[in-house]
């Protein structure tokens, strides 16, 4: 029960204060933290070694990007 509404809260709170912000940098700048975040975690499941380390670097990064031009989409 407890896992299940961490997900539930990870996945809606930085929603709402993404729909909280005032403007369009704001927004932008919170899709790419989270963005960052969720693409380096993701990242991080993903194979042993040095290699998970790179996977981690570029889920952050690639997580960054699509973060980024998400809020733009949402905020037009």
């Amino acid at each position: 029960m407890m896992k299940r509404l961490s997900k539930i809260l990870v996945i809606f709170v930085p929603i709402f204060f993404m729909a909280s912000c005032s403007n369009k940098e704001d927004n932008k700048l919170l899709g790419q933290i989270v963005g960052s975040v969720a693409g380096a975690y993701l990242g991080s499941k993903v194979g042993s070694g040095i290699g998970k380390n790179l996977t981690t670097v570029l889920g952050g990064t690639v997580g960054f990007l699509i973060g980024g031009k998400l809020a733009e989409i949402l905020d037009s």
